[in-house]
């Protein structure tokens, strides 16, 4: 990832994490893709998809500390290539509307960008494990079946 003139431009497998509450990003070439993701260290955990963003689309920043004390961040990377302009201050209530709108993202105004966002896309592992976990025993459980005749 190289940044200039406040353009940030992403290839292949760069990414970048939303690290200032305050900023916003603007999609000015190419595709990006938004996962929200809980940080360590500063190192980003495993992501969870948001949206995917196009020329012109605007990425509000998140920067969110749970009751948990865990850090959650948007992780932006290209599909491809991207330039993404940095926008200082750009993160207002409206763009945050606007974007949760577009990522499928309800309840906002009762519980807030921060809480709704991370609450929709990463509280949902949890129920994917399980489902593939009991997908993994129920083919199991078919293919003894099937070889012994019952």
């Amino acid at each position: 990832m190289t940044k200039e003139n406040g353009i940030l431009s992403l290839r292949g497998s760069d990414f970048f994490l939303t690290e200032f509450p305050d900023n916003a990003y603007k999609v000015i070439e190419g595709r990006a893709l938004v996962y929200v993701v809980r940080t360590e260290n500063g190192e980003p955990g495993r992501r969870s998809l948001v949206c995917e963003a196009q020329p012109g689309d605007f990425i509000p920043s998140l920067c969110f500390r749970d009751g948990l004390f865990n850090n959650w961040r948007f992780c932006i990377s290209a599909l491809g290539s991207a330039r993404i302009l940095e926008i200082e201050g750009g993160s207002t209530s409206v763009l945050k509307k606007r974007f949760a709108q577009a990522a499928g993202v309800k309840h906002l105004e009762s519980e807030g960008f921060e809480k709704v966002g991370v609450r929709k896309n990463f509280y949902s592992f949890p129920t994917e494990n399980g489902i593939i976990y009991t997908k993994y025993f129920q083919y199991q459980e078919t293919v003894k079946n099937e070889d012994s005749g019952d």
